[in-house]
């Protein structure tokens, strides 16, 4: 255990189970793929040749889970303890996938779809690093801003780890459209990245974002 001055870790561990994760979405196998891929150039890391998932958010596991379904075996690794509450970290290994990709080589292949006008691997990518926040969408700032080790391969760099790969509102547009199915389900599993698009895309739903943030701020004071 490791105590802070905000913060509690406590270590886990040989807590584990496996499971099996039927496929919900039924994509076809080039959409499929294409998520999987960017996946792979974001938070998705490589175990023994296997894809696996370490996160603390439960939208993400599911949303990772369905494009790597089948056996699961997943593993809680710590917990946090802070003043807004207590966070769990996950980690899960998809048994019945290989990894295709290396980090670098995922990347440099969703530059290439993107050059070519797919935006399918760079919403599930922006999904796993993304770093547009929702108060710049309200201001009107449309950037499309993704985390990398070398933003260079992404797009116009900005510092030594973000790059800006898109801008305008448009840029969110196609970045939705280019979600399908996969959107609806981040909008079930209420995603804080899926209401950064739709709040840039969606004018009745900013607005009541809008209303219902102000709500908050007089309740507050």
């Amino acid at each position: 255990m490791y105590v802070g001055r905000t913060a509690m870790y406590i270590p886990i561990h040989g807590i584990s189970t496996e499971t099996y994760f039927p496929d919900v979405l039924k994509l076809p196998h080039e959409m499929l793929e294409l998520l999987q891929l960017c996946w792979s150039a974001s938070d998705e890391g490589e175990m023994e040749g296997r894809p696996y998932m370490g996160t603390t958010r439960p939208w993400q596991v599911l949303a990772w889970a369905t494009t790597r379904y089948g056996v699961l075996r997943a593993y809680v690794t710590s917990v946090t303890l802070t003043r807004e509450g207590a966070s769990t970290s996950i980690r899960i290994t998809a048994r019945s996938w290989k990894q295709k990709w290396s980090k670098a080589e995922a990347i440099d292949l969703i530059a290439s779809h993107l050059g070519r006008g797919e935006w399918a691997p760079l919403f599930t990518a922006w999904l796993g690093d993304g770093e547009t926040r929702w108060c710049e969408v309200l201001r009107g700032k449309h950037r499309l801003v993704i985390a990398a080790k070398e933003p260079w391969r992404l797009g116009h760099g900005i510092s030594s780890k973000e790059a800006v790969v898109a801008t305008g509102k448009e840029a969110f547009v196609k970045l939705r459209e280019a979600a399908g199915i996969y959107g609806e389900l981040l909008d079930l599993l209420k995603a804080h990245k899926r209401i950064v698009v739709k709040l840039a895309t969606d004018d009745a739903f900013r607005a009541a974002f809008k209303q219902k943030t102000r709500k908050r701020s007089i309740d507050v004071l």
